[in-house]
């Protein structure tokens, strides 16, 4: 998770499967869920699978990782706020890098 400059967005990196014979990704996100409070943030991200396995195959063969960016966008900045998933684990936020040379 990476935090903007301003403390204004959150941005999740999520890794997509895909199939190795076509460029499609075989995910999609449908919903988000972006909860604050004085203490913590909490995050949700609901993704689709699109892909199906082809009928002669036993097993799906997905087997190349897409990124793909999600981003939150906060009303107030983050200012020390604790991160958590919608099942209550915390999340690292890791800062700008611009926030890390001052």
């Amino acid at each position: 998770m990476k935090l903007s400059y301003d403390e204004l967005t959150l941005t999740a990196e999520l890794l997509f499967k895909g199939r190795k014979s076509t460029p499609t990704k075989c995910q999609e996100v449908t919903g988000t869920e972006l909860v604050e409070s004085p203490a913590r943030v909490t995050i949700g991200v609901q993704v689709k699978d699109t892909c199906r396995p082809w009928p002669w195959e036993e097993k799906s063969t997905l087997d190349i990782g897409y990124m793909h960016q999600v981003q939150f966008k906060l009303k107030k900045p983050l200012a020390g706020r604790t991160v958590v998933d919608v099942d209550g684990q915390r999340i690292k936020v890791l800062p700008s890098p611009n926030q890390t040379s001052h």
